[in-house]
């Protein structure tokens, strides 16, 4: 896409939203959450979302910590609508724009809203008997990984899927100094430990928070590795701001931490697109793969892997210091503008409601929500956004009352 084309692209975007309806589906998750609460089920708070486990605390020659992690890569079946309902629109999928993205169908083919994926999961330790509880917030990223400027960080590793993975990070450096932007991989069923230094670098500048959002992805096959679902979060954070021990509770600079990806999962492209095929009853052989109406039907426009704000309200408490990091990964496609209804961030010193994100960029914002309420959070790119690609926050009153 060229700066002339880019920038048409750009100026005519239209905002399209549909008011009436989008209070129809604030209504219907408020009494769904009620219903939770009522009955004991309340979402987990945005947090310390997320603590990946460790077995040491062994210290470096500069006096930094090995933080131990062990993680797996695994296949599922992923559903990228789990509800089965357009929460942005407020109506059932097969009655909304969202039916040609995740109702499957014979004719035309779709294969609907279920994929098959690989993850990257955690356990409790190298036997990979024990595996940690996913948080559902993440959706398909993999457990948060979390150091300090001059940490080591130590990845057991162990493949469980059906073909060569590797873990790979951004902006950290590996032990294996020579190591290729595309690696062979780990083999099916084998075991590998990855060290990876955490060097000034990598961490916050005198102008930066007091922590940083990168990433790690698969690089055995780049592009279809991360469209096939390998990718998290790694949060770098200045020295003296994590325990020791695990979990790696943080200390006090802010009161919770949100991660959101908001990425075109373009399944065309995945390792696993057969496997989806026969997952919705389709046959390989009778499905014209280049058709541009069936490639289009493959691309979930989506925050952390689920559409039509099937993603669990992310909940906030107000008045809280929220750490928010954004992540932008993906293609060409993927030229998005994050944008908060209902409050402001702070980057770099500027108060905004909407921030950029290209593929391969990472943004930490701040934020103190002072408005109850559930607000949209959604792509601003009004094609993304019709798309799917939009979620829900709650901003939850200090005083308790309902709202």
């Amino acid at each position: 896409m060229n700066s002339k084309h880019f920038f048409l692209f750009v100026f005519t975007i239209s905002v399209a939203f549909n008011h009436a309806e989008a209070q129809s589906t604030v209504r219907h998750r408020i009494t769904k959450t009620l219903y939770r609460l009522n009955h004991h089920q309340q979402p987990t708070p945005s947090s310390p979302i997320t603590h990946s486990p460790t077995s040491t605390a062994l210290t470096t020659p500069s006096g930094g910590h090995i933080r131990s992690y062990f993680f797996t890569v695994e296949e599922l079946d992923w559903d990228y609508a789990p509800e089965k309902w357009d929460h942005l629109y407020g109506k059932p999928l097969n009655e909304s724009m969202a039916a040609i993205y995740t109702v499957p169908s014979l004719d035309p083919p779709r294969i609907g809203s279920v994929y098959r994926k690989a993850a990257y999961r955690a356990y409790t330790d190298a036997t990979f008997r024990m595996r940690v509880s996913h948080d559902s917030a993440l959706g398909t990223l993999g457990p948060i990984i979390r150091a300090e400027v001059g940490d080591e960080i130590h990845v057991h590793f162990r493949n469980m899927a059906s073909r060569n993975y590797s873990i790979h990070p951004f902006s950290i450096v590996s032990g294996s100094s020579h190591e290729p932007m595309e690696a062979p991989g780990i083999a099916p069923g084998a075991d590998h430990t990855y060290v990876w230094h955490v060097p000034e670098r990598s961490g916050p500048g005198p102008r930066d928070p007091s922590s940083l959002i990168w990433a790690y992805v698969s690089n055995t096959d780049s592009t279809r590795d991360l469209h096939s679902g390998l990718m998290g979060p790694l949060i770098v954070y200045k020295r003296g701001l994590l325990e020791p021990l695990a979990p790696f509770p943080t200390r006090q600079d802010f009161d919770s931490e949100v991660v959101t990806l908001m990425m075109v999962n373009d399944e065309n492209l995945s390792h696993y697109l057969s496997k989806s095929l026969a997952l919705a009853g389709l046959n390989p052989s009778s499905v014209d793969l280049g058709d541009p109406a069936f490639l289009e039907s493959n691309r979930m426009y989506a925050v952390n892997g689920l559409v039509y704000n099937n993603l669990d309200p992310i909940l906030l408490e107000q008045g809280t210091r929220v750490r928010w990091y954004l992540l932008g990964l993906g293609g060409e496609i993927d030229l998005h503008t994050a944008h908060w209804h209902g409050t402001t961030v702070l980057l770099g010193g500027h108060r905004l409601d909407t921030v950029e994100l290209l593929p391969g960029t990472f943004r930490t914002v701040d934020m103190v929500p002072d408005n109850p309420g559930q607000w949209l959070f959604h792509c601003h790119v009004s094609t993304h956004m019709m798309a799917g690609m939009s979620a829900f926050y709650q901003i939850q009153s200090r005083d308790g009352e309902e709202w």
